[in-house]
C-alpha cells in the first residue's frame, strides 16, 4: 500500500508539472520496491512478515484476499464469503472483521474486493474510466464512483451492448476503456442523440469529451 501511494504521488505531481518532485517519489518507490522484492519475494510469492499483537494477528490478510480474487476468481469469492459468515451479526460484530485488518483497513479491504471483481480504473487528468470484469462478463453490472459523481456500468458483450450512467453529480468523459469490447464498429448514443466517437482497440474515444450530469447516460453499441 505504501509503494502504491508513492506511485500515486508521482502521477499526481506530474499532472500539474512538478517533474522534480515526481522524480523524488519515483526514487523512493524504486528503493522500496527493491527492498520488498529482495526481502520478501521467494520466487513464488511474497512472504508476509507480521508483527504479532493481541487482536491484530490477521492484519496482513486483506492483501492476500484481494490477490486471490484477481488470480483465482471463485476461490477468492469463497474466501470472502467464509470471512463474512464469521461475522454474521448473531455471533460477531459484522463491522469488525479482524481478518480485514484494523480500523480504516477494514473498509479498504471491502472496497478492494469490488475493484478486484469489476476491474475499475480511473484517471482524473485524462478523464478516462475503465472496466475489466472478472466474473459474469456476459451480463455484468457494477457501481462506479469518482470525485465528482457516481453511477452504474453495464455490459452484455454478446449483444454488443455497453452502458454508462451517472446517477449523482457529474462526470467528464474522454474515453471508456472496456476490456470486453468485441470487434466491430462502435456507435454511441447520449442524452442528445448520436455522440461522435471512435474506437482505439478496447477504448472508445469521445471527441469532444462528454460532460454527463445526473440522470444522463451513454449507450455504446458494437455492430
Amino acid at each position: 500500500m505504501y509503494l502504491a501511494g508513492l506511485r500515486a504521488c508521482e502521477e499526481m505531481t506530474l499532472y500539474p508539472g512538478e517533474p522534480t518532485k515526481a522524480a523524488e517519489y519515483r526514487s523512493i518507490y524504486e528503493n522500496g520496491r527493491f527492498k520488498v522484492d529482495s526481502g520478501l519475494w521467494n520466487r513464488e510469492y511474497y512472504v508476509q512478515k507480521v508483527v504479532v499483537m493481541p487482536g491484530l494477528t490477521a492484519g496482513e490478510v486483506p492483501c492476500g484476499r484481494a490477490h486471490d480474487l484477481r488470480g483465482l476468481g471463485c476461490g477468492g469469492l469463497t474466501l470472502v464469503k467464509a470471512v463474512s459468515e464469521r461475522y454474521s451479526g448473531y455471533n460477531r460484530n459484522p463491522w469488525n472483521q479482524i481478518e480485514c485488518g484494523y480500523h480504516y483497513a477494514r473498509a479498504m479491504a471491502s472496497w478492494s474486493v469490488k475493484l478486484a471483481l469489476d476491474g475499475f480504473t480511473f484517471s482524473l487528468p485524462n478523464t478516462t474510466l475503465g472496466f475489466a470484469p472478472k466474473i459474469n462478463q456476459h451480463d455484468f453490472r457494477t457501481f462506479w464512483s469518482t470525485g465528482t459523481g457516481w453511477g452504474v456500468y453495464t455490459q452484455k458483450p454478446a449483444d454488443g451492448s455497453f452502458g454508462f450512467e451517472v446517477l449523482h453529480g457529474e462526470q467528464s468523459l474522454s474515453c471508456l476503456n472496456l476490456a470486453d469490447l468485441p470487434s466491430g464498429d462502435v456507435s454511441v448514443t447520449g442524452p442528445a442523440g448520436h455522440v461522435p466517437a471512435h474506437r482505439d482497440g478496447p477504448r472508445v474515444m469521445f471527441d469532444p469529451p462528454l460532460a454527463l450530469l445526473a440522470g444522463e447516460s451513454v449507450r455504446i453499441t458494437v455492430g
